[in-house]
């Protein structure tokens, strides 16, 4: 039982819940509790506020410890980023957002998220696999709800779990704990589970169901997994339920999600959605229309049925359906609407248009939206610089490079940027390199450091003495993970920083960057005694696993004889025996026979 002298700021029903949780955890060894003081200390630090629920769980029951799959991951009291304190950008109702489909994602990772825990990988197509992991949203429209995505975010979009919060969650699992437990002792060879092998994701829960988030989830499952390589499609009376779920749910958000999985039926399936075009909520007719592009040639009644939005009384409805239908005065006609919104979609429908009828017939529409680069709405002139970019003429590129250095909003800022990295055009990205990468806003320092390693979408690669001096100053950068990729930057373009500059680097308190700066290490050439390789020794002691196999990568062909008594150390103190194989390799080449 919890009492008042553990933590006063337990109160009520929050108590109760954590007193419950407690009873039906008896038996399992939670990590300690974290002291209240330091979870304080971490909010500060980095600008939040933990959940109530979760917080109330790692200050009394604890930090971590047996949960579901994995583990619970336990909450690193020292931890100090800014990615916390930034929004998880999909919230509850948002459908088939896929998070990191931009290259900012990549550097961001899922912002205003601690990951709980990890679940277990699955085959998802044909030798590929997916690593499901559930997050907790610490910031954002759906703060203190728990999210599955998929790692990489290349095979799903993330999915909110129906539990209202943390404690919901982890209640849930202990109920079903038991159960769980005696059937994988029975069945040994059973694969690691993931959500999907939680029961309730068929179509008539999502038609039946009386909890609209149950219903929601099972939709969202259905959408992600049915039709793929090692799943047929949903199944015509699975099809039925959920269009029935599409006309009859209460719900707008039961009803829109339905829709959006109708097309797990294939062609069959999402011909089903053409009723859900007459809905009276927009977003459900929005998703209805999005669900219908996937019929690559829709029947009649499909077709007439989109006419039939030309004048919906939802503009950005309108907008879509002239996109589709190639009717460019109606987008023309809402570049001057008083609402920014409606005007971000008029302006995103210009590639479509480009893209389907390729050619100078659209240039008045284009020049009408050079004047929305001084837009006074932010959101408004990121989409105008993204059309500009995205149509490849060089009239538009002086204002891209503008923009890309004179916007005053961060995401003006990165739209212009991305596109300008991304084409890679010598004449609008040289001359701007070193602004870039002295911006206030570290996804464009990243982002450019990450370009500049690999190259425009095409391999198009600009020569390191163009940007050398300026990545060399961010090995000094105040964000890890920028003093990461700046040393791969450097590493892979053959302008590697001299061995006395990789102490700090090798060093450093952030166990990714620590990691990394080992391998990189393995492509520079260093010999013992100097301060790279000194450095690099000092690792092979380091608490996380991924930095010592890192060290031991990096010292793999550069040890002499002089280092046999130290990785001999290593090598006996070693408990993973993937990093003791590659010492034990070391030892052999450099012991004489």
């Amino acid at each position: 039982m919890i009492t008042a002298a553990e933590n006063d700021s337990v109160e009520g029903d929050l108590r109760e819940r954590l007193d419950r949780i407690a009873r039906k955890a008896a038996d399992l060894e939670l990590n300690p509790p974290l002291p209240i003081e330091d979870v304080e200390a971490f909010e500060q630090r980095n600008g939040i506020r933990l959940p109530e629920g979760y917080r109330a769980f790692i200050t009394t029951l604890g930090n971590g410890g047996p949960g579901p799959y994995e583990g619970l991951e336990p909450l690193d009291p020292h931890l100090t980023t800014h990615k916390l304190a930034a929004n998880f950008p999909c919230g509850p109702e948002d459908l088939n957002v896929f998070y990191r489909s931009s290259q900012w994602g990549h550097w961001s990772g899922y912002l205003g998220t601690l990951l709980l825990n990890r679940q277990g990988d699955m085959e998802w197509d044909y030798h590929e696999t997916a690593r499901p992991r559930t997050l907790l949203v610490v910031s954002g429209p759906g703060r203190g709800r728990m999210v599955m995505v998929e790692a990489d975010d290349e095979y799903f979009s993330p999915i909110y779990h129906p539990a209202p919060d943390f404690l919901a969650w982890y209640e849930e699992w202990l109920d079903g704990a038991k159960a769980r437990s005696d059937e994988r002792k029975a069945r040994p060879t059973l694969r690691p589970e993931t959500d999907f092998d939680r029961p309730g994701w068929t179509a008539s829960v999502v038609r039946d169901h009386p909890d609209p988030e149950e219903a929601v989830w099972a939709a969202r499952m259905i959408a992600a997994r049915w039709g793929r390589w090692d799943w047929p499609n949903l199944s015509e009376p699975g099809c039925r339920m959920l269009a029935e779920a599409a006309t009859n749910s209460a719900s707008p958000l039961v009803r829109a999600t339905a829709v959006w999985a109708l097309k797990s039926g294939g062609p069959d399936g999402t011909r089903l959605a053409v009723p859900a075009l007459r809905d009276p909520d927009p977003k459900v007719r929005q998703t209805a229309l999005t669900t219908l592009t996937w019929m690559r040639k829709p029947d009649e009644e499909a077709t007439e049925a989109i006419r039939s939005l030309a004048d919906d009384p939802e503009p950005t409805i309108r907008i879509a359906v002239a996109s589709r239908l190639g009717t460019e005065q109606v987008i023309a006609d809402h570049l001057d609407h008083p609402d920014a919104r409606v005007r971000v979609a008029a302006v995103r429908a210009l590639p479509t248009l480009q893209f389907a009828r390729p050619g100078p017939r659209h240039l008045p529409l284009f020049r009408r939206v050079q004047a929305m680069i001084a837009d006074p709405d932010p959101a408004v002139r990121a989409v105008a610089v993204h059309a500009f970019a995205w149509d490849k003429d060089a009239r538009w590129e002086g204002m891209v490079m503008a923009a890309a250095v004179t916007d005053p909003d961060r995401l003006v800022r990165r739209e212009a940027a991305s596109d300008l990295l991304r084409s890679q055009r010598r004449t609008g990205l040289i001359p701007i390199l070193s602004v870039l990468l002295e911006d206030e806003d570290p996804a464009i320092r990243w982002q450019t450091l990450y370009r500049l390693a690999r190259g425009s979408w095409a391999s198009i690669k600009i020569p390191s003495r163009f940007w050398a001096t300026a990545a060399h100053a961010r090995l000094t950068d105040p964000e890890p993970g920028i003093r990461t990729v700046a040393i791969d930057t450097l590493v892979q373009a053959g302008a590697a920083p001299p061995p006395e500059e990789w102490p700090p680097l090798i060093e450093d308190p952030d166990a990714e960057l620590r990691s990394r700066a080992c391998r990189c290490a393995a492509k520079v050439a260093h010999v013992p005694g100097d301060p790279l390789h000194r450095a690099l020794h000092g690792r092979l002691a380091d608490p996380e696993r991924d930095v010592r196999s890192g060290a031991a990568s990096g010292l793999e062909k550069a040890c002499t004889s002089e280092c046999r008594d130290a990785i001999e150390a290593a090598h006996e103190a070693e408990p993973d025996r993937v990093v003791a194989y590659v010492l034990s390799k070391i030892l052999d080449r450099i012991t004489p026979r």
